[in-house]
C-alpha cells in the first residue's frame, strides 16, 4: 500500500492496528442505534440441520447445542444483540469472529442462501470492493454514452432525440439550437446510458422519424381509432388509449407481411 494511504488509513481505521474488517449495514436503516437478538434458529451448511445460536460473552462456540450449562444470572449478564450503530455493524475479524459468524447464518442477512424471510429487520455484509467496482462502471458506462453523445452528427443525433422524446422546443416554443438539443441529448446519455446506447443504433430510431415525417407530410393519416395511406387504405387499428406514432413503431417492428409491407412503402417514401 502507498506509504500516504497507510498512514491516513492508521487514522480512520475503527480496528486495532488496522485489522481486517468486516462490515454489516442495516437495510433502512433508522436513526441511532438497532439492537437484533442474538439468538436464532438457524440451518447450519456443515450440519445440514437447523440449530439454535446463541451469542454468549465467553463462550467457546455460537451454539447452542454445544455451550456448557450456565446458570440464568450468567445468561442474562453475558448475553450479547447485534448492534448496529447509524446502521454500520463494524466487526474486527478477529476479536469479533463469532459475532461474524452468527451475522453470516442469521435469518436477518439478505446474503444468507438458507435465511427464513419474514424478519423485520434486515441487514447485508458489506463488499467495498464490489460497490466500488459497481460504482466505477457505472460512472465508465455513463462517460462512454456521453461520448458518444458528443460524437453524432446532427441529423443523427435529431432523430435519436426525437425517439428518445427529448423537448426539441424551449419554454416559448421555439426550436431549440443544435447546441440546445445536444446540451439535452447529453443529459439523457448520462441519466440513462444503457437505454441511450442500446436504442443509438436500432431500427426504431429511424423508423420513428419516417413515421413521424410521413405524418407531417400528410402521407399517413392518422384518427383515434385507425392509421391510413392517403388513398384511404387501412394501415392499422390504434388500439384506445396508446399514442398513434409510438403503436405504429411496434407495428412496423412486427415480423409479419403487412409490417415490412408498411416499412416497405415508407422507405421508399422517404427518397
Amino acid at each position: 500500500m502507498d506509504p500516504v494511504f497507510k498512514e491516513i488509513m492508521a487514522k480512520t481505521s475503527p480496528t486495532p492496528s488496522n485489522r481486517p474488517m468486516v462490515i454489516f449495514k442495516l437495510r433502512n436503516a433508522p436513526n441511532g442505534k438497532v439492537h437484533i437478538d442474538g439468538i436464532d434458529d438457524v440451518f447450519d451448511p456443515e450440519t445440514k440441520r437447523m440449530r439454535r445460536l446463541r451469542l454468549i460473552r465467553g463462550a467457546t462456540t455460537i451454539w447452542m447445542d454445544e455451550q456448557e450449562k450456565m446458570d440464568k444470572d450468567f445468561l442474562q449478564k453475558n448475553r450479547i444483540s447485534i448492534t448496529f450503530v447509524a446502521g454500520n455493524l463494524i466487526c474486527d475479524q478477529q476479536k469479533d469472529e463469532f459475532i461474524i459468524k452468527a451475522a453470516r447464518l442469521m435469518n436477518a442477512n439478505e446474503g444468507n442462501p438458507n435465511r427464513i424471510p419474514g424478519k423485520k429487520r434486515s441487514f447485508y455484509e458489506w463488499d467495498a470492493s464490489a460497490e466500488e467496482r459497481e460504482a466505477f462502471e457505472k460512472e465508465l458506462l455513463e462517460a462512454k454514452a456521453v461520448t458518444m453523445a458528443m460524437e453524432q452528427p446532427f441529423e443523427k443525433m435529431k432523430k435519436h432525440a426525437l425517439y428518445l422524446n427529448l423537448p426539441i422546443t424551449n419554454e416559448i416554443g421555439q426550436i431549440r439550437g443544435e447546441d440546445g438539443i445536444r446540451a439535452l441529448y447529453l443529459r439523457a446519455a448520462k441519466a440513462d446510458p444503457k437505454k441511450f446506447r442500446e436504442s443509438l443504433d436500432s431500427k426504431e430510431v429511424e423508423l420513428k422519424y419516417l413515421i413521424r415525417r410521413a405524418i407531417v407530410d400528410a402521407k399517413i393519416s392518422i384518427s383515434t381509432t385507425d392509421a391510413k395511406w392517403p388513398t384511404g387504405q387501412l394501415i392499422c387499428r390504434i388500439p384506445h388509449g396508446r399514442e398513434a406514432v409510438d403503436y405504429l413503431v411496434e407495428f412496423g417492428m412486427l415480423p409479419t407481411e403487412e409490417s415490412k409491407s408498411f416499412v416497405e412503402r415508407l422507405e421508399k417514401m422517404a427518397f
